[in-house]
Formats: structure tokens, C-alpha cells, sequence
């Protein structure tokens, strides 16, 4: 009798192993087809509570716990190593797993993939559910991100993506939008309501918290406002600036609102005419050997 279970124990195993799939090979099969992937992980509630998303070395793939989901799926978080089974759906073309048939959950804690550095233009299907990061971004809007679910333009290498912030996400709604150059860490997502299948716009980038707006520099905000001083702001003719006085700039970049260059110069000097510029917000750069410091400022004529 002993055996016997054996046998069968071996069989059990042996079928999950083998309906098992990669999430890449999950994404390539017809809508509609239930699946069963292991992966990791890569969001809390930031984007809602039955909302997350997780990723294997071969792709990425969102979850919904819908309404016919099991229960329980709610208190997986970030970090967890997890197996699940479920149809695939196309939710305004975002492909996910909906409802949950059923989870395990493997281990906790386990590190994040590396997220992969893309561009705004490649922000697109192939990378899907995967968690991605886009460099040197500047936001349109100012002031402070909205305490409701919103989509902000931002620009980066002269081109231009969405970032959505829903308002569960504490961490992010009422901040202070970042003025200068950012690399901002986001699950890759697609939110486009026609056609219903095929869409190839309409993609974005969910932010988790506060933390994945890393100043592109490198360097703190707070020490960022101490090193360099700007004024008059605004102004209309002419900005001037200070460093610390053992640095030599090497490049100085100013970028508008939209995150294009509008002015750059190769000068060591401590002002600028900006007498060209029409009204409004700007960030000036200004590079040396051995920072980038970065500052708002606006013009008014």
C-alpha cells in the first residue's frame, strides 16, 4: 500500500511539473488559456489590494484577485516566491490572471528581479508586466502629485510616456512632484480601451512608492538646494548661480518643463541670459567633475 501512494505521489508531481510553464511561454498562449507560473513577486498594494504583479526570467505577468478568485490572495506581498493557476484575460489590453484558481506561496523575502532599463519608445509589449526603469525623466506638471489616481506626462531622451500614481498609493499622492532629472522604477503596463485586443498604445508606468523616483544625479534634494543657489526667481534676463568654489563647471544645461534642452553652454561662469526664454518653468543643470547640480526656476517677462 506504502508503494502505491508513492507511485502516485510521483505521478501528481510529475503532471505539475509538467503544466508548469514559464510566464513568457503563459504570455504566448491564446488568451483564454489557463496557466500555471511561478515567479516573483514585485508589488505590495501599492496599485490596490487585489492587484499585483510578478516575474520569472523570462517575462513578467500581472494578477487580478477578482471576485471568483480563492481566497487568501490579498496578504501576498513584494518579495514572495509564489505559484499560481489561473485563465488569462485581457483587462484593456493588459494581460493578467483572472480569477485565481489557486496560489501557493514557496518562500518571503526573496530579492527583486534587477529591473531593466528601457526607454520611453520600448516601454511596449515585450517588457509587459515586468518591472523597468526609464532614466533621466522630467515631469510636466508641478506642485505635488494629486491625492486622486492620475496620469502625469513625462519626458525622457525627447520622448514622452505616462506614469500613473493611484491614489492608494500613500507613499506617492500629496508629494512634491520632482522638478529636476529623475530614473523612475515602475511595473510596465498598459491601460487602452480600443481596439479591445492588438493595442499597441496606451502603455505606462505604475511607480510602487516615493523610492523609485531616484534623482538622476544622484544627488539628495536637500543637499542638492544647499549647494546651489539660484537668483533672482524668477527672472527674465539674466540667472545667476553658486557652487562650492573648488568645483569648475564644465557644462551647463537648461531643459523646459517637457524635459527638452533649450539651452546648453560649455562655460566655467556664474550666470547666464536667459532674455530668449519665454515664460515659464525650467530646470537648470550644471555639471563639473565632480557633481550635476540641479535647480527650478521660472521666467517671467
Amino acid at each position: 500500500m506504502r508503494s502505491f501512494f508513492i507511485v502516485v505521489a510521483l505521478i501528481f508531481l510529475s503532471f505539475n511539473a509538467r503544466s508548469q510553464m514559464s510566464i513568457a511561454a503563459a504570455r504566448a498562449a491564446a488568451v483564454g488559456s489557463t496557466v500555471t507560473i511561478r515567479g516573483i513577486v514585485t508589488n505590495a498594494a501599492e496599485q490596490g489590494i487585489n492587484f499585483r504583479f510578478m516575474q520569472d526570467g523570462t517575462g513578467g505577468m500581472a494578477v487580478y484577485n477578482g471576485t471568483a478568485s480563492v481566497p487568501g490572495f490579498t496578504a501576498v506581498t513584494k518579495g514572495d516566491s509564489i505559484s499560481i493557476t489561473g485563465p488569462t484575460v485581457l483587462y484593456f489590453n493588459l494581460l493578467e490572471i483572472n480569477p485565481i484558481q489557486g496560489f501557493t506561496v514557496h518562500a518571503s523575502g526573496k530579492p527583486l528581479p534587477s529591473p531593466l532599463i528601457i526607454t520611453p519608445s520600448t516601454l511596449a509589449e515585450p517588457v509587459e508586466g515586468q518591472l523597468v526603469t526609464i532614466q533621466n525623466c522630467t515631469f510636466a506638471a508641478s506642485g505635488n502629485f494629486a491625492p486622486v489616481s492620475a496620469n502625469y506626462t513625462v519626458a525622457s531622451a525627447s520622448q514622452t510616456f505616462e506614469v500613473r500614481v493611484v491614489s492608494t498609493n500613500t507613499t506617492i499622492i500629496g508629494q512634491p512632484i520632482p522638478t529636476g532629472p529623475v530614473n523612475i522604477t515602475g511595473l510596465a503596463s498598459q491601460y487602452c480601451s480600443s481596439p479591445s485586443s492588438g493595442c499597441t498604445t496606451g502603455y505606462q508606468l505604475l511607480p510602487r512608492s516615493i523610492t523609485d523616483f531616484a534623482m538622476a544625479t544622484g544627488i539628495n534634494e536637500s543637499i542638492k538646494n544647499e549647494v546651489l543657489n539660484v537668483y533672482p526667481n524668477p527672472t527674465g534676463n539674466r540667472l545667476h548661480f553658486k557652487i562650492a568654489q573648488n568645483e569648475v563647471i564644465n557644462n551647463i544645461v537648461i531643459r523646459d518643463n517637457s524635459g527638452r534642452i533649450v539651452l546648453s553652454l560649455k562655460e566655467n561662469i556664474n550666470n547666464i541670459d536667459i532674455s530668449q526664454l519665454a515664460s515659464g518653468i525650467y530646470n537648470i543643470l550644471i555639471y563639473t567633475q565632480k557633481n550635476t547640480y540641479i535647480s527650478k526656476f521660472t521666467v517671467e517677462k
